[in-house]
C-alpha cells in the first residue's frame, strides 16, 4: 500500500526583474593647475596663523633691532638665497624654501640662533651652515 504523497508546489514565478545596473560614474572634473600665490598674501597668511603654530617667543621679538618692511625683507632673504647658492653651487631651494623665508620675513628683523631654531623647516643643519652668514648679510 503505497501513499500518493503530493508533490510540492513549484516555486511562484518572480514577479520582480533583475535589479537596473548601477548609474554610471560621473565625468572627471577638468583639473585645473594650482593658482599662484601671491608672496605678500602667503605671508599675511602666514602672519595670520602665526600665533596658532609658533610659540609665544616670537611675539615677544628684540626690541633693539629695527623692524624692516616684510616685503623688503622678503627681497633681501631672497637675494640672500640666491647669492649664497651660488657660492656653494647647490639650488636655492636646498638653503631654505619659499615658505620658510615668508615665514622669516614676517617677523621683521633678523632672529637669534635660538629663535630661528624654532621656524619651521628651519633646524641645526640650516644654523649650522648658513646662520652666521644669514646674520652678517641681513643686518640693517
Amino acid at each position: 500500500t503505497t501513499r500518493n504523497v503530493p508533490a510540492p508546489p513549484p516555486p511562484p514565478p518572480s514577479s520582480s526583474s533583475p535589479p537596473p545596473p548601477p548609474p554610471p560614474p560621473p565625468p572627471p572634473q577638468p583639473t585645473r593647475p594650482p593658482a599662484r600665490v601671491d608672496p605678500i598674501k602667503r605671508q599675511r597668511a602666514v602672519e595670520d596663523t602665526m600665533s596658532e603654530y609658533l610659540p609665544h617667543i616670537f611675539r615677544t621679538l628684540d626690541r633693539s633691532q629695527k623692524k624692516i618692511k616684510p616685503d623688503v625683507l622678503l627681497t633681501k632673504l631672497k637675494t640672500w638665497r640666491r647669492a649664497r647658492s651660488a657660492l656653494l653651487g647647490i639650488p636655492p631651494f636646498k638653503i631654505a624654501s619659499n615658505d620658510v623665508l615668508v615665514q622669516l620675513s614676517s617677523y621683521g628683523c633678523v632672529l637669534s640662533r635660538k629663535k630661528i631654531t624654532l621656524v619651521r623647516g628651519i633646524g641645526k643643519a640650516f644654523v649650522d651652515k648658513h646662520y652666521d652668514d644669514y646674520c652678517s648679510n641681513l643686518q640693517v
